[in-house]
């Protein structure tokens, strides 16, 4: 529920979209204060024990750029995460991320 803790690196916190029947259309924008270059990012799926609200599929767009789904596979359910190329190096100053499939 705290969208800050979709970024602080740490495996043991995440951004939980709250007590919703279906995931599905909820999104998370991030606006860095500055922006960021990268080539690929990583998502790591909720870790807190008992979990049950698997995400299968997200959007992923950067920028104003074009949106990309992504199947999200079992490697984004344990550490380190899914990888997600971004096609090049980018620099990033909005990341928005729509879930898709749950």
């Amino acid at each position: 529920m705290r969208p800050a803790l979709a970024l602080d690196g740490r495996p043991d916190t995440a951004w939980a979209v709250g007590p919703v029947s279906d995931a599905v259309g909820e999104r998370l924008v991030v606006r860095p204060a500055e922006p960021l270059r990268t080539d690929h990012l990583v998502l790591l799926q909720r870790q807190a024990a008992g979990a049950t609200d698997e995400i299968r599929s997200i959007d992923v767009r950067v920028n104003d750029g074009p949106t990309q789904t992504v199947q999200l596979d079992e490697s984004s359910l344990t550490p380190p995460g899914q990888r997600i190329d971004l096609g090049g190096s980018v620099s990033v100053s909005e990341l928005e991320f729509e879930i898709t499939g749950v």
